[in-house]
This record gives structure tokens, sequence and C-alpha cells, in this order.
């Protein structure tokens, strides 16, 4: 019986190591479109973070840059606490529709080997930032956070891989003027 057992978790243990060897070589990510559940949960999310605006604030959702204000609002006045974990992920989708409609991302779901999430994609491209997890990690810890600053964070994230645009061209630093002192100099040609 030994015999046969032996031999029998060799074989299993040679092809978990071969499996895993071919999934850490693979590294395939697949973008799609937000399903439509999805979507109906993000709509429910959006809500939630409305409903603590207007309550507690008087403001509504702009679903633009002013969101940061209100995000922040939020946080600062401990309207969510570190065990809130859904009201996390609200604020982490109300927070990515800033980049949507300020810099034209796109929401996207994001497969690849570790599993499935959802992220903030540059059109046509797989560079995305993760809103929802930039939050959910953040406010485990505590609700002390800047919101500005974390949008800022994003952008800088992203702004080397954006596709560049046809006739841009980077800036150069501006030239130092020379200073000739007090004395001014004009300098005549000689003719």
């Amino acid at each position: 019986m030994l015999k046969t057992i032996l031999p029998l978790s060799a074989l299993l243990l040679a092809l978990y190591t071969t499996d895993s060897h071919a999934d850490e070589t693979n590294n395939d990510v697949t973008l799609s479109e937000l399903s439509w559940i999805d979507k109906k949960y993000f709509e429910k999310q959006r809500q939630v973070v409305d409903n603590l605006g207007r309550e507690n604030f008087g403001t509504r959702l702009r679903h633009n840059k002013m969101d940061i204000a209100l995000l922040q609002r939020i946080l600062d006045g401990q309207h969510v606490t570190i065990y809130e974990v859904d009201k996390h992920r609200a604020i982490g989708i109300a927070f990515g529709d800033i980049y949507v409609a300020e810099k034209g991302w796109q929401w996207r779901e994001y497969k690849d080997k570790q599993g499935r999430s959802h992220g903030v994609c540059l059109p046509k491209t797989e560079h995305c930032v993760f809103p929802i997890s930039m939050f959910t990690r953040r406010l485990r810890v505590t609700t002390e956070h800047d919101v500005e600053r974390v949008y800022q964070k994003g952008l800088d994230l992203m702004s080397g891989v954006g596709p560049k645009l046809p006739y841009s061209v980077p800036e150069e630093p501006e030239k130092p003027q020379k200073d000739y002192g007090k004395k001014r100099t004009i300098i005549v040609p000689y003719l």
C-alpha cells in the first residue's frame, strides 16, 4: 500500500508544481465593460454616498471634482468608521467617478491571475487605478486621509503611461537669463 501511495503523491506533487509554474508565467490581463449587475451595484453605492452628503451636509454628489470636498467632509466628520466596508467601497466608487468625469477615464472590470477587480482605466489601454481598493485599504486603518492628495497620487501614477497627443512636445525648462550686473551693456556689431 505504501509503495503505491508514494509514487501517486510524487505524481500529484509534480502536477501541482508544473501548474503553479505555468500560472506564474501567465500574466494575461483581461479588461471588459462592467456587467449589468456591476452597474446596478455601483448605482446603489453612489446612492449611499449621496445620502451621506444630503443628510449630513445638505449637498449631493455632483460627479465632478467638487466631490473631493464632499468626500473629505464625510471622512472628517467621521460618518464612516473603519468597520463599514460597504461604505468604504461606496466612497471608492464615488472617488473613481471623479476620474471618469474629469479625465475621461472608464470604469472597467479587470481580471488577472490574482482575481477580479474594478478599476478606472485610460481608454484603449490596460493602465488602471483602483479607487475602490485605494479607499477600502486606507479606511480599514483610519478615516483620516487627505482625499485631494489621494486624487493627485492617482493622477501622478497615470501621467507617464497615457497616450501622447500627436503633436505634443515635451516642455523645455526655461533658459536662465544672463545677468550682466547692474551695468547694462549694449553690443554693437562691427560693420
